[in-house]
């Protein structure tokens, strides 16, 4: 009567959590985080990328393209775009091998804005994208929050 009956996910460019519910003999939604996946990106300086600098700074240098040329660099917005692309081909991996390893056919997302643009092209048959800045609740807000409670259709006298 206490098993798990749905399961979900909450992200921001931080991390991805894995949640179960249960109903509990009260008839209440209990939730539990099972997983975590951390974003070890964040804020990451890519020491790999060469220096794009046009060279015109320093006098007889290989890149110098001429005395007026301007430095160029990749934008700051760029390489926080690329990290959040990144983290969603992580998060959409990691939500694969969770539906596969608990054997769910259905998983709902629940995703900061920024990160669910990115995640729409990384998701699949399995899971439901809802927008949601829910990533830093607590369980106990998540349980009493309205979206959470809609999207896992807990309040449905037939559901769950």
């Amino acid at each position: 009567m206490n098993e798990p009956k749905c399961w979900f996910v909450t992200a921001d460019n931080r991390a991805a959590k894995l949640f179960r519910c249960r109903r509990t003999p009260g008839g209440q939604l209990n939730i539990h985080q099972e997983d975590i996946l951390e974003n070890s990106h964040e804020d990451e300086h890519e020491h790999h990328r060469p220096s794009l600098l046009g060279g015109s700074e320093r006098r007889g240098s290989v890149g110098s393209s001429s005395a007026a040329a301007a430095p160029h660099t990749v934008s700051r917005g760029h390489e926080v775009e690329e990290e959040a692309e990144r983290f969603a081909r992580e998060v959409k991996t990691w939500i694969g091998h969770a539906c596969r390893n608990k054997r769910l056919d259905n998983l709902v997302v629940f995703a900061a804005p920024r990160l669910l643009g990115h995640l729409r092209g990384q998701a699949d048959a399995h899971t439901q994208l809802y927008e949601g800045e829910l990533a830093t609740l607590s369980t106990q807000q998540l349980a009493a929050h309205p979206a959470v409670r809609t999207a896992l259709e807990w309040d449905a006298p037939t559901k769950r």
